[in-house]
């Protein structure tokens, strides 16, 4: 077997048949920044994504865009800053600024064309940086393109999304400069780290598990290999790597204990569950389920990527047979090796935070990506799976933008009661879940939401906080804005109005909920609920007691003043003699 040196390895002008140094060709190029101009069109081809999460990080951002003007509203009444140094921060300051230049709506487009933008550039970047003075195989940066619209990204976190693009910006960076870090290098280090932190909080974390592992395989890789200059090589390991490494670390680190010091007043949930079925379970790891989100052909693209992903892993495994020994790159490998155990430990919630797993399970298969790039590929190999990816990914944009143009006719019916809602006015969204059994209902039995066989959203809550875009548009003070209700948000309700203290409600839970006491909170307060929202999709919640409950408090103290015209899904309350009042 052809054996490749070190001395190729570390020279792009040098190339065998085995693997090409290059850097990315022309026509490699157009393809790469055309399929960027492809993923940025479902953003901007529809008024409104289904993204879980996102309408009410708008709105939060409106809130706190409210705070930064001298225009007086209803927000000052309700809600307070939160200066805490939060690890959640940045989607919301981009937000907030785009604010001062164009509308909510268009500023978050701008904000996930962003995302889209550079997610791919992050991974290319990252890639780029694993082999010093080479370039890696062209084909791994069309990996980060299936990528894109993940389950995160659909859930609507958009700091976790950006955090993504931070830590490969970061590992990239670290790789590239981790053999001898000058103080001007050390100085845009700790910047980027302290950028990671206030993004989010699992990403600091995940990267501080990877340098840590990989300087200590460098450590160790030392000294099990025989030379007479073992003592200087870990020398300049702690001199010019693990010690400029530790104090980048540092100002982030501090924070971040800080603020874990700190009691959280948010999240009602259970602060660690787990089972010994879902930490040992593989299933979401061969399926690659962070990549499934509405439809089940996702399922199969995502079980194409993760295949191809093994198979790649395979090969470089067997390269390295019949004396198998790992070498200074394969650092990466034990690093996704050890964030693989991590997935597999970590619990299923932790303090009120839900998809742990889900996010975990997207890092392995990032620095698995890493650990590829310093692999060597036959051009078969390389040229058959660029245009397989491709092929994948143009497939999988094709099917998430029918899925986006089926649920925006659904979300525009939901937002069509905001032209009713009166300015500086408060709102409570209610959203009726769907049974399993509505779903499963003949076609000639009441009119029930039954979405098409291929279309199912799995794990995400579509409508439940859709309400975020009605209340930015009315300026309203939404009170099932769960983040209001997190201290880890940069607004907050005012103690005396929160109404998850006051109704005891489950951190984000409020709005969908089948048991509000819309009224109790106005006794309480002496602040009434000005419009009630409903959504409901199905005749069934009705038969249940604390559906019949919210209706009989509705009818009693509110008018129905609208009832969507397209399905009859979307319906609006306003409080019996409601009048408006100058803020």
């Amino acid at each position: 077997m052809m054996q490749v040196s070190e001395t190729q390895l570390s020279h792009p002008q040098m190339s065998n048949q085995f693997f090409s140094h290059q850097p990315f060709s022309p026509l490699e190029n157009s393809l790469f920044v055309g399929l960027i101009g492809l993923f940025l069109l479902p953003i901007w081809l529809f008024k409104y994504l289904p993204l879980q999460d996102g309408p009410i990080h708008v709105h939060t951002a409106n809130v706190l865009h409210g705070f930064l003007t001298s225009t007086p509203s209803i927000f000052q009444d309700y809600y307070i800053t939160n200066l805490q140094l939060a690890p959640n921060w940045t989607t919301q300051i981009i937000l907030t600024g785009l604010m001062f230049i164009t509308s909510p709506i268009i500023a978050e487009k701008l904000l996930l064309s962003l995302y889209v933008l550079l997610l791919p550039v992050a991974v290319r970047y990252a890639l780029n940086g694993v082999r010093a003075n080479a370039f890696a195989p062209a084909f791994l940066a069309f990996l980060s393109f299936p990528f894109c619209y993940n389950l995160m990204f659909h859930m609507g976190f958009y700091n976790f999304a950006y955090s993504l693009v931070i830590f490969l910006f970061v590992i990239g960076y670290w790789l590239r400069h981790r053999r001898h870090f000058r103080l001007a290098q050390m100085g845009i280090l700790l910047l980027l780290i302290l950028g990671l932190y206030f993004t989010h909080l699992f990403s600091f974390i995940v990267f501080g598990i990877v340098v840590g592992v990989l300087n200590l395989f460098q450590g160790i890789h030392i000294l099990l290999t025989p030379r007479r200059d073992t003592l200087i090589l870990l020398k300049q390991l702690v001199v010019k790597t693990t010690l400029p490494t530790l104090v980048a670390l540092l100002p982030a680190g501090v924070i971040c204990l800080q603020f874990l010091g700190q009691t959280s007043v948010g999240s009602r949930g259970p602060r660690w569950t787990a089972s010994m079925f879902d930490n040992l379970r593989l299933g979401s790891i061969l399926t690659l389920s962070s990549l499934v989100s509405y439809n089940w052909l996702e399922l199969v693209f995502a079980i194409a990527i993760i295949s191809l992903l093994l198979a790649l892993a395979s090969y470089q495994l067997l390269q390295k047979f019949p004396h198998f020994h790992l070498n200074d790159r394969d650092g990466l490998l034990v690093v996704t090796i050890v964030l693989v155990g991590v997935y597999l430990l970590a619990p299923k919630t932790l303090s009120g935070s839900v998809t742990i797993k889900d996010r975990l399970l997207l890092y392995p298969v990032l620095t698995g990506m890493l650990w590829l790039a310093a692999g060597n590929y036959p051009g078969f190999v390389r040229q058959g799976m660029k245009w397989l990816l491709v092929a994948i990914s143009s497939a999988m944009l094709i099917l998430q933008t029918h899925t986006y143009a089926y649920f925006n006719d659904y979300l525009t019916e939901y937002i069509s009661t905001a032209p009713l809602i009166e300015q500086n006015a408060t709102l409570l969204a209610i959203n009726f879940p769907t049974p399993k059994d509505a779903l499963s209902r003949t076609a000639d039995e009441p009119a029930l939401w039954r979405p098409p066989t291929f279309v199912r959203p799995w794990q995400i809550n579509l409508f439940i906080n859709a309400s975020g875009y009605t209340a930015v548009e009315r300026q309203a003070v939404l009170i099932n804005n769960y983040q209001a209700n997190e201290d880890y948000f940069p607004v907050n309700f005012r103690p005396e109005l929160n109404p998850f203290e006051i109704l005891a409600a489950d951190d984000w839970e409020l709005g969908r909920q089948t048991s509000v006491d819309i009224l109790g909170y106005s006794d309480i307060t002496g602040r009434p609920i000005d419009y009630v929202s409903i959504w409901r999709t199905s005749d069934l919640p009705l038969q249940e007691e604390g559906a019949q409950a919210i209706f009989q408090q509705l009818f009693s103290a509110y008018d129905l003043i609208y009832t969507s015209p397209q399905r009859g899904y979307a319906q609006l309350y306003r409080r019996k003699g409601f009048q408006i009042s100058a803020p």
